[in-house]
């Protein structure tokens, strides 16, 4: 048995603790059993690390599961169905 962690005072302010919340909300896992982000088996050690920082406030990590991750949407880059030319993303001043 491991004895419970002293919450660290003022993590929550801070980017590593933001950066933990978005990390363990977006690797959940998936139908399949394994993490919808990065396909390892479910939890995958991204969503355990991060369950770890935020365990590490004092803070319970299961009610952030009902936040949802942004969802972006638009054409990827290269466009609908075409491979990316990279040629095209080069500026006039790259190019000899």
């Amino acid at each position: 048995m491991t004895a419970p962690l002293t919450p660290i005072p003022g993590l929550r302010r801070t980017v590593l603790y933001e950066t933990a919340v978005a990390i363990y909300q977006r690797h959940r896992q998936s139908e399949l059993g394994v993490c919808g982000a990065c396909g390892q088996p479910a939890p995958c050690p991204a969503r355990h690390h991060a369950a770890l920082v935020i365990s590490s406030t004092g803070t319970d990590p299961e009610p952030l599961e009902e936040r949802s991750s942004p969802t972006y949407s638009g054409w990827q880059v290269g466009g609908r169905g075409r491979p990316l030319d990279e040629s095209a993303l080069m500026y006039e001043r790259d190019s000899d």
